[in-house]
């Protein structure tokens, strides 16, 4: 009888170990199940935050190609009224000014100015002139000379780079602005101005 007993007990023991360790495995995949729940939707939440962003580029992108356009259409207007006028499409895209000390003769200095000038119309154009000169308060300083560079033809899309010098001497002013004037007959097509530096 006590053998029976103890057959149950050892029975009824290994059965509830077997339930607890069931139980355990069933709470640990079930936290694991939790755990992976939530990582999900924490990614949901981020997917739908990126998707969200994505939208607004993509309103961004297509706002900024409505203006591009808008300008583009802005653009070939105005080079139909320029055309129409006779007016050619030319500017100076770049205007430089290399400083350093470089004597030249005696007082007088040099220094280099690079210019870019470019045809942005739809057609070829004739007898441009740039004119690079010093300027102070609104007149060329006395002893100071630059360069005009006569351009026969500037095809249309073409740039055209122009490099030349400008003199001046230690006693003109510090504060001059080296001044460079597109033209085209007596149309003044593009200025540019700069501060000198040595």
């Amino acid at each position: 009888m006590n053998r029976v007993n103890i057959s149950k007990k050892t029975t009824l023991g290994v059965f509830l170990a077997v339930i607890v360790v069931l139980a355990s495995v069933i709470w640990f995949f079930q936290a694991q199940v939790n755990d992976l729940q939530n990582k999900n939707s924490v990614l949901q939440n981020l997917n739908a935050e990126l998707q969200n962003q994505n939208s607004f580029l993509q309103n961004q992108t297509s706002e900024l190609k409505n203006q591009t356009s808008a300008l583009q259409t802005q653009i070939s207007e105005l080079q139909n009224q320029l055309n129409s006028y006779g007016i050619p499409f030319v500017e100076i895209t770049s205007f430089e000014w290399i400083s350093g000390f470089d004597p030249y003769v005696g007082l007088t200095l040099r220094n280099r100015v690079n210019i870019i000038i470019q045809n942005e119309g739809d057609k070829d154009i004739n007898g441009l002139a740039l004119t690079v000169k010093l300027m102070y308060n609104g007149t060329q300083p006395y002893g100071t000379w630059g360069f005009t560079e006569q351009i026969q033809t500037l095809h249309s899309g073409e740039s055209r780079e122009i490099s030349n010098w400008v003199y001046h001497s230690l006693s003109d002013p510090r504060n001059m602005m080296c001044v460079g004037t597109l033209m085209k007959g007596d149309v003044v097509l593009d200025e540019r101005q700069i501060l000198i530096s040595y």
